[in-house]
């Protein structure tokens, strides 16, 4: 399962979470890939300060566009880790 696909499917694996709409998703993922391009995110399974103050710096706005889509990411990352002990 891609990131995306997990965005597509999130109300039915996250209990009490909405249905995303497909702008949504799209500007999650590509948010996210921002991050990944720019240098801010390198494979960290946490938000921490750092990342959040370098968000901020990089991007007017930042903290009220970026984080929700990279802490979706780390859920997803937790989704494929239970996924993997539960096939094993």
């Amino acid at each position: 399962m891609t990131y995306e696909e997990y965005l597509s499917a999130r109300h039915e694996l996250v209990e009490n979470s909405k249905q995303l709409s497909e702008v949504t998703i799209e500007q999650y993922v590509n948010r996210f890939h921002n991050l990944q391009r720019r240098g801010i995110y390198t494979n960290e399974r946490e938000v921490t300060d750092t990342l959040l103050q370098q968000i901020e710096q990089q991007y007017k706005n930042g903290l009220k566009h970026y984080p929700i889509p990279l802490r979706y990411y780390l859920e997803y990352l937790d989704y494929l880790d239970q996924a993997v002990e539960a096939s094993s």
